[in-house]
């Protein structure tokens, strides 16, 4: 019965540790993206090959998820050629190397 007790005792104490750390907050931008008609926000884990190819990695996605929306809309070409020199990128690198990209265009630009 000891055993229990002791082993919940650990696990207690190792939760309260946990429940210490302060947790990392994420720029507003994240949360804020439906602001935009078109955009796309991709996170990439620490990858094996890079943090330049993460971050391709997560801005091929967001690009992607913009073309969708391009798609989805019945955008012409002429139309989808001249908002791609519109696109925008925010970029932030969170403390476990998590890379969050926001591809977008501003709706002034539409």
């Amino acid at each position: 019965m000891s055993y229990f007790i002791k082993a919940y005792l650990v696990l207690l104490f190792s939760l309260s540790l946990f429940a210490g750390e302060k947790r990392e907050s994420l720029p507003s931008w994240i949360y804020t993206t439906q602001q935009y008609k078109y955009f796309g926000l991709s996170i990439a884990n620490n990858h094996i090959k890079g943090k330049h190819y993460q971050e391709n990695v997560a801005r091929s996605r967001a690009k992607r998820k913009i073309i969708l929306l391009f798609e989805k809309d019945g955008l012409s070409y002429k139309t989808k050629k001249e908002y791609l020199s519109h696109f925008k990128e925010k970029k932030h690198i969170d403390r476990n190397k998590k890379v969050y990209i926001l591809v977008y265009i501003d709706n002034e630009n539409l």
